[in-house]
């Protein structure tokens, strides 16, 4: 029992450790967008291809990472979380925009290299059932924070010179790395603390012992890989629009500063907030006209903030359609993942779906950035509406067909059967 209080403990110390993590990332976020977005005035190819390192990175780091076995996770965190600090020091005595996004570069690895190690330890310290209980409680702890960490950090550039911020980041960064330094001076490397792992030869023998798992029918891989499709084109054209909010509020709007960019970021993930909790459960109902009109209502919003910039209406309203837009994206993604993980839990869908938002992540900004630079904001953002509506309504076209001709022979077949 002593031991199981001890794993306990340990699981918790990660989970305060990535936590704080998880805020010092978008404070980093909003404080460089704040200090080279507005302070030096960055152009549109510059500003993407800054959001492109940072969030791309980050997912590359996570993709090809996830599943590797270390021995020294903590020492991992720490020297991510202390390196992560490190460089935003580093940001400040560098006036260089070539240097900064080769900082901005290896700081998302280290940030992937943080995710890796939290998600290694919580796995050695529990297991599935218990490993699912603390990911799922970090992820809604996330989907808190994706709210409250851009308003702290709108709030900080609002305030403060943008150094100031940078300072921030570096401190917040540099305290998450405290909970894994005191988890590695108590408990050392804990590996006498670990759940025993299932040797790869008994896993072997155990898939042979035991029946594979059902296949996903046809229905629910023709709803993947077409879901997929909707929700690729969704990632992607929110972060060509995304990487260009700074050009938006800065341009368009006149402001000087990132607050607004960080208080729009804040809308966004309150709307992703409230439908996370109201979709959390496995059983929920995953009807692809769901999926349709996510994809429908997210396009809306990126014509509204069109129509909003071409009359130059007050920035509030912002707020309001980058919520619902917050809103639109939670409601397929969460009901992607339902599906997925009904029906594909440890399959290549799986492992596509991840490898494709990496790559959305990466190629959303810097289209974003060029598109900005040729045909201005407020065409990078109609057309970006309307690339995501065109996506929605024919894939949407594409399944109700599938699905009518496959009800259609069923129906034939089951006919022929009666009759004989």
């Amino acid at each position: 029992m002593g031991m199981q209080n001890e794993r306990f403990t340990i699981i918790r110390i990660v989970l305060y450790a990535a936590v704080v993590y998880n805020v010092a990332v978008w404070v980093d976020l909003v404080s460089m967008l704040n200090y080279w977005g507005f302070h030096n005035t960055s152009t549109p190819i510059q500003l993407g291809v800054l959001v492109m390192s940072f969030s791309g990175s980050m997912a590359l780091a996570s993709v090809l990472g996830n599943g590797l076995h270390h021995k020294y996770y903590e020492l991992v965190m720490i020297i991510a979380a202390m390196t992560s600090g490190i460089i935003m020091v580093f940001q400040l005595l560098n006036q260089s925009f070539t240097i900064a996004i080769l900082l901005i570069i290896l700081k998302g690895g280290l940030i992937g290299l943080f995710i890796n190690g939290q998600t290694g330890i919580w796995k050695q310290m529990g297991d599935p059932i218990q490993y699912a209980a603390v990911d799922s409680q970090f992820e809604r702890l996330a989907a808190i924070i994706k709210f409250a960490g851009p308003l702290a950090a709108g709030v900080c550039v609002m305030i403060w010179p943008p150094q100031a911020a940078l300072w921030l980041a570096a401190a917040v960064y540099t305290a998450a790395a405290a909970p894994v330094v005191y988890l590695l001076i108590r408990y050392g490397s804990a590996r006498h603390l670990q759940v025993p792992q299932v040797k790869e030869d008994d896993g072997k023998q155990l898939d042979v012992e035991q029946p594979a798992a059902a296949p996903a029918d046809w229905d629910a891989r023709i709803y993947l890989i077409l879901g997929l499709i909707i929700l690729a084109s969704m990632s992607f054209f929110v972060t060509v629009g995304d990487s260009q909010l700074v050009v938006l509020f800065r341009d368009i709007f006149a402001w000087n500063d990132a607050s607004m960019v960080a208080f729009v970021m804040a809308a966004a993930g309150l709307g992703t907030l409230l439908v996370r909790t109201g979709l959390e459960s496995p059983d929920t109902k995953t009807p692809f006209k769901a999926l349709t009109f996510s994809s429908l209502g997210l396009s809306a919003v990126f014509l509204i903030v069109t129509w909003c910039m071409h009359l130059q209406v007050n920035v509030l309203w912002f707020l309001v359609l980058f919520f619902a837009g917050g809103v639109c994206w939670q409601i397929g993604f969460s009901l992607y993942l339902n599906k997925l993980m009904r029906n594909e839990p440890a399959g290549k869908m799986t492992i596509i779906f991840g490898a494709v938002m990496a790559v959305t992540y990466i190629l959303g900004p810097l289209f974003g950035g060029y598109g900005v630079a040729w045909i201005g904001v407020v065409n990078t953002y109609y057309i970006s509406g309307l690339c995501m509506l065109s996506f929605g309504l024919i894939c949407s076209v594409v399944y109700l067909l599938i699905h009518f001709k496959r009800t259609k022979g069923q129906s034939a077949s089951h006919s022929l059967s009666s009759e004989n």
